[in-house]
C-alpha cells in the first residue's frame, strides 16, 4: 500500500513543480493541451453520432405507418397516403389521414385525428403558413390548421411535416395502415453502401490526424523536459521516480486538453445545431454522446497520455550530469512498417466483397473503417525509415544543406514525428477527394444558373383543355420564358412500360421527325423490346399501383431517331400522338409540362407554377431538373469539404507543433550554432538550413502521401465499383498550405537563430 502511496506522490509532485514553478514549460503544456483538446472534441463528436441516429431513428419509426398489403379491412383503424409539396426549395411532407374506427390513434406528437378539412401542422411549417411569403403554399395544403405537432413526433426543429384529415382515400398498393398504434413496422432505410464507404474514409481522415498529432504533442520539448529530469536525479531522485513525476508534468496538459476539449465540443455543437443544415434534422437533445462513453474518453484521454510519457523514456536514461539513451541506436527495421497497409488494402478489397451480398452492414463498415484506419497508417510508419535513408545516404552539397541533414541524422525520429499528421492528412484528402471526383465533377457541369421546373400531376377528365389553360397560365408568368408539356400513362404487365403523349407540332419542334402525322407511334431507339409488338393489348393505368383502368391495343410503330429532346419522352419507352392514344381514358393519364425559367426570374415565379398546377391536377408537384441535387450527392459532398476543410485545420494546427520543434532543435544545437557564428558562418546559411530541417521530412511526407493516397483512392473506388478521377485543385490546395506552413515557420524561427549566434551562447556557465 506504501508503494502504491509512494508513486501517486510521484504524479502529485510533477504536477506540483508545473503549478508552483514560475519557469514551467507553460508553451509545451498549451500546445498539448489544444492538441490533446482537438482530438477530445473530435471524439466526443464520434460517440455522439450513434446516439443521435439512434434517437432520430426511434422518433421517426414511431410514426410510420407500414403498407396496407393484404390485411382485412376489419383489422384496419386508419389509412394513411404520404403525400409531397414543395416550397421553394424546402420540401413538405403532408400524410393524409382517414379514421376508420372510433379508437384509432393519433400520431405522435398530435392530441387528436384531425377531421376531413383541417390539418395539423409542424411549429416550422406553421411559421410558413403565417408568413406572408407563405401565401402560395397555404393556398394548396388541403384544409385549415387546428393544431401543432409535437417534439415527439417530429425529426427535428425545422421538419416541415402535416397530417390532415380526409375521408377519400381509395385503398391500393400505395395506401398505407396501422391497426392499433404508429410504428408497427420500424423505418429501415440506411444510406447507401457508398456513403457509408464515404463516411467511413472522412472520419478516418479527420481522426486519425489528431491522434497522432496528441501523440506528437506528448513527446514535444523533448530534450527540455529530460534536461529537468536529469536536474531531479541530481537531487536524489531515482529513476522510475523521475519518470512519474515526468508523467505528472505532462498530467496538467492532457487534463487542460480534455477540459478544452468539452468546451470546445459544447460550443461547436450548439453551432452546429443552430446555424448549420443538420438543425432540420436533430434536436439539440439529441447531440448528447453516452454517459458511459463519455466516461470513457474523459478518462482514457489523460491515460493514455500518461502512457505514452511513460512509454517514451523507458529507453532514455537521466542521469545527474545529463541526458543518454538507455541503448544504441537500431537501425529502422522496414518489413513491420509493410504490415499495416497490405492487412488494410486487404481488408478494403473483402469489404467490397462483402458489399455486394446479404451480410449485414456493421460488419463491413467495421471492416472497412479499421482497413482504412491502416492504410492511412502507412506514411507515419514508413517516414521515419525514409527520413533516415535519406539523412544516411545523402551527402555533399552546401553548407546550409550539410548542416540540415546533419540534425537529421541526429535526431530524425522527431522531425518524422512533427510532420507525420501532415502526411496522414494528405493521404486521406487526396484518396478521398480521388473517389468523390468524378460525382463533384458531374455535379459541376450541370447549368447551375438555370431553374428550370418539371410539372406533373394527375389528369382530370378535361385531358387536353386542362393542359392547355395549364400551360396558358404558366406561359403568362414574368420569368417564364416557355412551357410546352404532354401526357404519360403506364402498360401494366410483368414490366410496366412508360408511354409519352405529344401531339405532332411538338415531336417535330424537339426532334428531327419532320412527317409526323396525328396518330403515328414512336418507340425510342434502343427501347424496342419483343413484347411491345404491334396488336398486343395491355393494360393501362396513371401508376404502378392500383387496378387497371383501361385497355390499349398497340398500332405499327417508328422508331424514334437520335438527337430528341430529353424532355419530349420524358425516360418513356414510346412516344404516342393524341389520336394513336385515343382508347386511353383521360383519367388514366399523368399530366407532363416543362417549365423554362429565366435565370433572374423572382424566386416566386417557382411557387406561381407550383399553385398553378395544383388548381389544374390532382396531387401536383414541381421540382428541379437542373442543378438538383439528390440526398447521396449532398451527403457525398458533405463528406468531401468537411474532410478537406478539417484538413486543413489540422494541418495548421500542426504548424504550432512544427514551430515548437525546430525552435527546440535550435536551441538544442545553440552552442554548435554559436561556434559557427563566431568563426563567420553566415546568418543566411543556417536560415537555409533551418528551412531545410524542416522541408526535408515535409517533402518526403508529401512524396509518400500523395502516391499512397491515390494508391489508397483507386483500390477503395475499384472495391466498390466506383470510377477513379483525380482532383488536382484539391491536392494543390492541401501541398500549397503545406508548403506555406514551413516558410512561416523558418520566418519565425530568424528571431531565435539570431539570438544564438551571438557570443553569449558560448558561456559554459
Amino acid at each position: 500500500m506504501s508503494g502504491l502511496r509512494n508513486r501517486a506522490a510521484d504524479f502529485v509532485l510533477g504536477v506540483r513543480l508545473v503549478l508552483g514553478d514560475r519557469d514551467a514549460p507553460w508553451g509545451r503544456l498549451v500546445l498539448m493541451a489544444v492538441g490533446i483538446a482537438l482530438g477530445t472534441a473530435v471524439l466526443l463528436g464520434g460517440i455522439t453520432v450513434p446516439n443521435a441516429v439512434s434517437t432520430l431513428h426511434e422518433r421517426v419509426s414511431g410514426r410510420q405507418m407500414p403498407a396496407l398489403g393484404d390485411r382485412s379491412p376489419g383489422s384496419v383503424s386508419m389509412l394513411g397516403e404520404t403525400v409531397q409539396e414543395n416550397f421553394y426549395d424546402e420540401s413538405v411532407t403532408g400524410t393524409k389521414l382517414q379514421q376508420l374506427r372510433p379508437d384509432a390513434p393519433a400520431p405522435p406528437g398530435v392530441d387528436r385525428i384531425p377531421a376531413p378539412g383541417e390539418l395539423v401542422v409542424s411549429p416550422a411549417l406553421r411559421h410558413i403558413l403565417e408568413s406572408p411569403e407563405g401565401a402560395s403554399l397555404r393556398a394548396r395544403m388541403p384544409g385549415h390548421v387546428v393544431g401543432v405537432i409535437g417534439p415527439e413526433g417530429l425529426g427535428g426543429e425545422q421538419e416541415l411535416l402535416y397530417y390532415s384529415g380526409t375521408d377519400r382515400i381509395s385503398p391500393n398498393g400505395s395506401v398505407k395502415a396501422i391497426t392499433d398504434h404508429f410504428g408497427e413496422q420500424p423505418d429501415r432505410s440506411d444510406a447507401s453502401h457508398a456513403t457509408w464507404v464515404l463516411i467511413s474514409l472522412g472520419v478516418c481522415v479527420l481522426l486519425l490526424p489528431v491522434v497522432v498529432f496528441v501523440l506528437s504533442t506528448a513527446r514535444l520539448a523533448e530534450v527540455a523536459r529530460q534536461r529537468r529530469l536529469a536536474a531531479l536525479r541530481l537531487i536524489g531522485a531515482g529513476k522510475r521516480q523521475v519518470r512519474r513525476i515526468a508523467a505528472g508534468e505532462n498530467l496538467v496538459g492532457a487534463v487542460m486538453g480534455v477540459l478544452f476539449g468539452w468546451t470546445t465540443y459544447l460550443l461547436a455543437r450548439d453551432m452546429l445545431v443552430r446555424y448549420t443544415p443538420i438543425t432540420g434534422t436533430y434536436f439539440p437533445s439529441d447531440l448528447q454522446p453516452v454517459w458511459w462513453s463519455a466516461l470513457l474518453v474523459t478518462l482514457g484521454v489523460p491515460v493514455v497520455t500518461v502512457g505514452i510519457v511513460l512509454l517514451s523514456l523507458r529507453s532514455t536514461v537521466m542521469d545527474p550530469l545529463g541526458v543518454v539513451r538507455g541503448r544504441p541506436s537500431k537501425r529502422r527495421r522496414l518489413w513491420w512498417r509493410l504490415v499495416p497497409p497490405v492487412v488494410g488494402v486487404a481488408g478494403i478489397i473483402a469489404s467490397g466483397a462483402l458489399s455486394s451480398t446479404s451480410v449485414d452492414s456493421v460488419y463491413y463498415t467495421v471492416l472497412l473503417g479499421c482497413s482504412m484506419a491502416l492504410s492511412l497508417l502507412t506514411v507515419p510508419l514508413l517516414l521515419p525509415w525514409l527520413v533516415e535513408i535519406t539523412g544516411g545516404k545523402a551527402t555533399g552539397g552546401p553548407v546550409a544543406w550539410q548542416l540540415a541533414l546533419r540534425r537529421l541524422q541526429a535526431n530524425g525520429g522527431a522531425a518524422a514525428r512533427s510532420v507525420s499528421t501532415v502526411a496522414v492528412v494528405v493521404t486521406g484528402v487526396v484518396a478521398l477527394q480521388t473517389m468523390l471526383a468524378p460525382g463533384v465533377s458531374g455535379f459541376a457541369t450541370r447549368d447551375g444558373d438555370r431553374r428550370d421546373l418539371s410539372v406533373s400531376g394527375q389528369q382530370r377528365e378535361s385531358g387536353p383543355s386542362a393542359m392547355a389553360a395549364a400551360i396558358g397560365e404558366i406561359t403568362s408568368l414574368p420569368g417564364v420564358e416557355s412551357a410546352g408539356g404532354g401526357q404519360s400513362f403506364l402498360l401494366r404487365g410483368g414490366d410496366n412500360v412508360s408511354v409519352s403523349v405529344a401531339d405532332c407540332a411538338r415531336i417535330e419542334r424537339l426532334s428531327p421527325v419532320r412527317d409526323c402525322r396525328d396518330g403515328d407511334l414512336f418507340v425510342v431507339r434502343g427501347e424496342r423490346d419483343a413484347a411491345l409488338a404491334p396488336g398486343t393489348s395491355w393494360d393501362v393505368s396513371d401508376s404502378a399501383v392500383g387496378a387497371p383502368e383501361g385497355r390499349w391495343t398497340l398500332g405499327p410503330m417508328r422508331e424514334l431517331p437520335d438527337g430528341a429532346d430529353r424532355n419530349l419522352a420524358s425516360g418513356s419507352a414510346l412516344l404516342a400522338t393524341p389520336a394513336a392514344a385515343a382508347d386511353v381514358p383521360q383519367h388514366s393519364r399523368s399530366a407532363n409540362i416543362d417549365v423554362d425559367v429565366a435565370a433572374d426570374a423572382p424566386p416566386q415565379v417557382i411557387e406561381q407554377v407550383r399553385t398553378i398546377a395544383a388548381a389544374w391536377f390532382d396531387e401536383s408537384t414541381a421540382y428541379h431538373t437542373y442543378g438538383s441535387v439528390s440526398g447521396e450527392e449532398l451527403a457525398q459532398n458533405l463528406v468531401r469539404y468537411a474532410s478537406l476543410l478539417g484538413g486543413l485545420l489540422t494541418v495548421l494546427l500542426v504548424g504550432s507543433s512544427l514551430l515548437v520543434s525546430a525552435v527546440e532543435q535550435i536551441q538544442d544545437g545553440a552552442r554548435p550554432m554559436a561556434v559557427l557564428g563566431a568563426v563567420g558562418a553566415p546568418r543566411s546559411t543556417l536560415m537555409w538550413s533551418a528551412f531545410l530541417q524542416n522541408a526535408v521530412p515535409l517533402a518526403l511526407a508529401i512524396g509518400l502521401a500523395v502516391p499512397s493516397g491515390l494508391v489508397l483512392g483507386w483500390i477503395t473506388s475499384g472495391a466498390m465499383g466506383g470510377d477513379l478521377a483525380i482532383d488536382l485543385p484539391g491536392m494543390g490546395l492541401v501541398i500549397g498550405v503545406a508548403v506555406v506552413l514551413v516558410l512561416v515557420v523558418t520566418a519565425l524561427t530568424a528571431s531565435t537563430i539570431s539570438r544564438v549566434l551571438r557570443p553569449e551562447e558560448l558561456r559554459t556557465g
